[in-house]
C-alpha cells in the first residue's frame, strides 16, 4: 500500500526525482525532466515534458498533456477527455485496465500485456503503434 501522499498545485517539479511507494496529485502542475517511481500518479489540467514514470498502481490523467514521456503501469491506466500523449511510450502490464476517453494518441506507442481491459472511446489515435495482448 501507499506509504503517503505527495500533492503538487500549480506548481513546478524540474530536474526533480521521486521515488517512493506514494500517492502523486498534481494539479496545474508543470513536470519537466523528472522520474517519478510512484504508487500511483492523478494528474488534472497538468503538463509532463521529459519524463520517467514508473507506476505500481494506478495512472489518471484528466486534461494533461504528456509529451515525450517513457511511462511503464502497474495498473490501470485511464486517459479522460482533453487528455494527450505525444512522441511518448506507454507500457501496461499485470491485471490493469487502459482506458482512453476524449483523448489524444500521436506519435507514440502503447504496448499493453496481460491486461483485463482496454477500452478506447471518442478519441483521436494517430501515427502510432499500439499493441495488446491479452485484453
Amino acid at each position: 500500500p501507499p506509504a503517503g501522499a505527495v500533492s503538487v498545485e500549480r506548481g513546478n517539479l524540474t530536474k526533480t526525482r521521486v521515488a517512493a511507494p506514494v500517492d502523486m496529485t498534481l494539479e496545474d502542475a508543470f513536470v519537466f525532466d523528472s522520474t517519478l517511481d510512484v504508487a500511483t500518479v492523478d494528474a488534472t489540467r497538468s503538463t509532463l515534458r521529459h519524463c520517467f514514470i514508473t507506476v505500481s498502481s494506478s495512472v489518471a490523467l484528466s486534461a494533461t498533456a504528456a509529451v515525450s514521456i517513457a511511462m511503464c503501469s502497474f495498473g490501470d491506466v485511464a486517459a479522460a477527455q482533453g487528455s494527450s500523449f505525444h512522441a511518448s511510450s506507454i507500457r501496461v502490464s499485470g491485471k490493469a485496465a487502459v482506458s482512453m476517453t476524449g483523448a489524444e494518441l500521436q506519435a507514440s506507442s502503447l504496448g499493453a500485456t496481460g491486461i483485463s481491459a482496454f477500452s478506447v472511446e471518442s478519441s483521436r489515435v494517430a501515427d502510432t503503434a499500439v499493441v495488446v495482448d491479452g485484453a
